[in-house]
């Protein structure tokens, strides 16, 4: 038979079926037959071969499946300690260690989806002279004094050091070495669990110690040299921001969080590449409407942004597909195979959102609405159909 040039497209309307061919016309004449008995016999044939209800299947499978869809055993057996964020316990946590704290804990998703056994730390650096002077600007703020030369400015030092006298009301009646040693170790503990209350309210918890990979991995028989991987990501500017009026000249994470929605900040922050610097522009950010085998490869190549984009284009696919198809009957409408099939598909896509955001920190509600006062957090209500 020569070659027959054949069409395979999705059909203009949808009462016609998914996908329409042109198949039973061009070989009609061929098989001696006429072109609708030709395309019923198409028809018939294809109900009856396994492979033609693969995409079906697959649906029915992602929703039994759950929330366990996309995991898989590529990365089972490897003992992983994830280091990042790792700021100096001497003030808040600023849009400078925004992205590593979405992007780590992203990362840090994927790998344990992936079979992983995996424990993330936030190495703590609270030794060295950065701690005495942090000691010294609290010391003076506690007494009402200028902040030293090589101090640390910002009004988070007095809210601090009001935090302390409360604590130890007679820290001014100690020996001079005594109000110093005291005002500084309360004070890293205080500022230590704001750290903490910070990243938890951005969905990101770990543990702390005091050591840092390279030492764990040295005290653990490893090569420092071998068996380390550094990942360096560029920094982040958000067009439109207020600086910090608490730090006088950073934005505070707690203050971005406020602003922008733990949702949009942790989203946008994994949705590029971290080789990339990355400008937010605000406003898109504040918008919640509709516009806004990948796991395995994102873990293995540290790079949650796939994840993101897959998403994105999943979504864009389904909407379209929904303008085009509808699931449930109009009217009096007997329910038939498709929309069951149908149904099976939207929930299938659902599931893998859901899951999705969830490697990126994301929640899925299950309606975006338009922010307004009193909202809840983020401005956002999510309303059940």
């Amino acid at each position: 038979m020569a070659a027959v040039d054949l069409a395979f497209e999705r059909s203009r309307t949808r009462d016609h079926g998914d996908w329409a061919s042109n198949a039973a016309l061009k070989l009609a004449k061929s098989f001696d037959a006429a072109p609708r008995e030709l395309a019923m016999e198409i028809a018939r044939r294809l109900t009856e071969t396994p492979d033609a209800a693969a995409t079906g299947a697959i649906a029915k499978t992602i929703v039994e499946t759950g929330e366990a869809f996309g995991s898989n055993d590529t990365q089972r057996g490897r003992p992983i300690n994830l280091e990042f964020v790792s700021a100096n316990p001497t003030g808040p946590l600023h849009i400078g260690h925004a992205r590593w704290a979405a992007l780590g804990d992203s990362i840090g998703r994927l790998l344990l989806a992936s079979g992983a056994t995996l424990v993330r730390e936030f190495y703590i650096n609270d030794a060295g002279a950065q701690m005495e002077r942090f000691g010294r600007s609290l010391l003076a703020a506690a007494k009402g004094d200028p902040t030293p030369e090589d101090g640390y400015p910002g009004s988070y030092i007095t809210d601090l050091a009001l935090r302390v006298i409360a604590a130890h009301p007679d820290l001014l009646e100690l020996p001079v070495e005594a109000q110093l040693t005291t005002a500084r170790d309360r004070a890293y503990d205080l500022q230590l669990s704001d750290l903490r209350s910070s990243l938890a309210k951005i969905q990101c918890a770990l543990r702390h110690v005091v050591l840092g990979a390279r030492a764990l991995a040295g005290a653990a028989g490893d090569d420092p040299e071998k068996d380390i991987e550094v990942l360096v990501g560029q920094l982040v500017s958000i067009d439109g921001a207020r600086l910090s009026k608490r730090s006088g000249n950073v934005i505070e994470l707690d203050d971005l969080r406020d602003w922008l929605g733990t949702d949009a900040l942790r989203y946008w922050l994994a949705r590029y590449p971290m080789s990339s610097p990355l400008s937010l522009d605000a406003e898109i950010l504040r918008k919640r409407t509709n516009d806004n085998p990948i796991v395995s490869l994102a873990a293995e190549l540290r790079e949650p942004h796939r994840v993101a984009r897959y998403l994105e284009e999943l979504a864009g696919l389904y909407h379209r597909w929904y303008d085009q198809c509808r699931i449930t009957p109009i009217g009096g409408e007997a329910i038939m195979t498709v929309h069951r099939s149908r149904l099976w598909l939207n929930d299938a896509t659902g599931q893998v959102l859901r899951n999705g955001l969830y490697l990126l920190g994301v929640s899925a509600p299950e309606r975006m609405q338009t922010p307004r006062p009193g909202a809840g957090e983020n401005g956002r209500t999510a309303v059940r159909d």
